[in-house]
């Protein structure tokens, strides 16, 4: 049985297709020291009211049902439990198992947002060690037109104007001990490789040894990805993470090398 127990909080602007302000946020590498929007908000108390909060989950709400009412799409609530194992600074009661095996291969909860073109995502996430995890994480992204539903078109290349994922998951040495973490991205300008027959699977891109899912233990990642405004020039552009407030990567224009698929 796959299984993972997350709390999930999705903050701080844009993501999709079309315009929106910019998130308050400083750019470049980020020491420890530099404090962003959730500082504001011990707990996360209250941030869900801040203006550049475009969702926030915190897994309060008492039952799996009340939960899954807040989603536009979910996957096998009876694999969904609301449980006392939470982050040590967590101020709340509970966080939200999700298991899939067997017959339910996926367990899953799918929000539409507004579309904008920036977006942070922060979520902290504990997976179970010896798992062969198979796409389990957090995506975000967006479809043009929008729809209520997941649709990841696995192994398709988006056109630029259709679709962008961007996903943060165990992609490196699934089921063994400390998985490594990486991108599963979907964009008009990945690659495919050598042995993929064509097809193009989302793409991996920090390939770092030491950005590892530990575990069982909690952790919290972030992840910033701001789109292109012409989808003719990568200008504009940037990609980066975080784990436990230290920034793994940046992509942009100015710098960050990564690997290809």
């Amino acid at each position: 049985m796959r299984q993972t127990r997350l709390t999930l909080l999705v903050a701080l602007g844009t993501l999709g297709f079309g315009g929106g302000s910019l998130a308050d946020r400083p750019r470049g590498p980020l020491p420890r020291a530099v404090l962003g929007l959730a500082a504001q908000y011990p707990c996360d108390q209250g941030i869900a009211g801040d203006p550049a909060v475009v969702f926030a989950e915190d897994f309060e709400e008492g039952t799996v049902s009340q939960v899954t009412a807040r989603y536009d799409d979910f996957k096998n609530p009876s694999g969904m439990a609301l449980v006392a194992d939470k982050p040590a600074q967590s101020c709340g009661a509970a966080s939200m198992r999700l298991a899939a095996g067997g017959p339910n291969s996926a367990t899953d909860l799918f929000k539409q947002l507004p579309g904008n073109d920036e977006l942070y995502v922060r979520w902290y996430v504990k997976y179970q060690a010896g798992i062969p995890w198979h796409h389990t994480g957090v995506w975000f992204g967006g479809y043009n037109p929008p729809i209520p539903y997941p649709n990841p078109q696995a192994g398709v290349r988006p056109n630029g104007d259709d679709r962008v994922s961007f996903a943060l998951e165990p992609v490196w040495g699934s089921g063994a001990p400390n998985p490594r973490l990486d991108f599963y991205n979907y964009w008009m300008k990945m690659h495919t490789c050598s042995g993929c027959g064509g097809y193009y699977w989302g793409n991996a891109l920090v390939s770092r040894q030491s950005f590892t899912a530990d575990d069982n233990q909690w952790m919290c990642i972030e992840v910033h990805a701001k789109l292109n405004p012409d989808p003719a020039s990568g200008a504009g552009a940037v990609l980066e993470v975080w784990k436990n407030d230290a920034l793994v990567q940046r992509f942009d224009q100015q710098r960050g090398r990564g690997y290809w698929v």
